[in-house]
Order: C-alpha cells, then structure tokens, then sequence
C-alpha cells in the first residue's frame, strides 16, 4: 500500500466521524503537504529518520512553495503523526517510527524532561537563571552550556534526571565523574 492510498483510507475513516466534508478534504490536503515527498513510496518502508526528514521538510523553502512556520507547522505536523500513529495501530506499518530514539546530544535529553515535567522554556530559563536563548540553542544542539549554566540547569527539580539519562545515553555531562558524586 502506499502512502498516498494510505491518507486516502485514513481519510476516508476519520471523515466516517466527522460531519463536515470540508474539514475532510483539509485533513486530506495537509497530509499530502506533510508527506509530499514520499506519496508514491510503499508505506512498510517508513522509517524513524524518513520521518524525522519529513518533519524537518515542513520547515524548508520548497521550490515554487512557501516554507511552513510556527503554529501552521506544528498544526500539519500533528496532523502527520496522528496518521502515523493510526497507521501502527492498524497494523499498515510493522514498526513504530515515532518511537523514542536515542538522543543526539544532552540539550535533546534537556528538552525531553522539561517537557515531561510540563515545563515551558521561557518558564525553565526564568527559572534557572539560563538565558532563554542559550536554552533554546542548547536543547536543539546548537550550543553548549557553560559549567556554570548547565549547574543551574541541574539545579531545577525537573533536570534531576538529567545525569542518569545522559549516562544511560553514553552522554557526559563535562563536569567530571558526569557530575556525580566522586570516583
């Protein structure tokens, strides 16, 4: 089956509770945006990077389009994951490809506990001192903490896992011993 015949059934059974053919139709349409590129690939081949590229695409100049941005982004993204997830859920794909993946670096294993802690950004960087911008460059890679910083970062009651998940990970936190206690 393939992606495209896929968003078609997809499509076809949320329309089944929806009353509105209009919100069908642009359901339909942003599936196609969000998965564009891959519409003709067989669905079984979907893979946890493909997936990652996809999303990343959302956010790109395509020729002769206009990149997507912020909410509208995130709102198309939704979409694509909620079809990914039917998709595993009635068995069209054999595996997962939003599971979790190994994180990357530690500002990625940052984020995930912020926002398992139900934290926003802005509130953690208020929080910890951190300036907003050097927290949003670390937890997407971009940046690395300085001693001091990533200290106040392990101070809130939200990172207290932070050292153990890095270590889990195979990630340092470049304070020595992973900033716990001493050899």
């Amino acid at each position: 089956m393939t992606i495209q015949d896929a968003i078609s059934e997809y499509v076809r059974a949320w329309s089944a509770h929806e009353s509105r053919r209009s919100r069908a139709e642009a359901l339909d349409n942003v599936l196609r945006t969000v998965f564009a590129s891959v519409l003709a690939e067989d669905l079984a081949i979907l893979t946890a990077a493909q997936v990652d590229e996809l999303r990343a695409r959302l956010g790109r100049q395509a020729p002769g389009a206009v990149p997507l941005r912020g909410r509208v982004r995130e709102l198309h993204w939704r979409a694509g994951r909620n079809f990914i997830r039917w998709c595993v859920v009635h068995r069209l794909l054999t595996g997962d490809p939003l599971g979790i993946q190994p994180a990357r670096h530690l500002g990625e294993l940052a984020r995930r506990l912020r926002l398992d802690a139900g934290l926003a950004r802005h509130d953690l960087a208020k929080q910890t001192g951190v300036p907003l911008p050097t927290l949003s460059h670390f937890e997407t890679g971009r940046l690395l903490l300085s001693r001091e910083q990533l200290l106040q970062l392990l101070g809130h009651p939200a990172m207290a896992r932070l050292p153990d998940e890095a270590q889990a990970a195979g990630l340092g936190l470049g304070l020595g011993n992973n900033g716990v206690g001493k050899p």
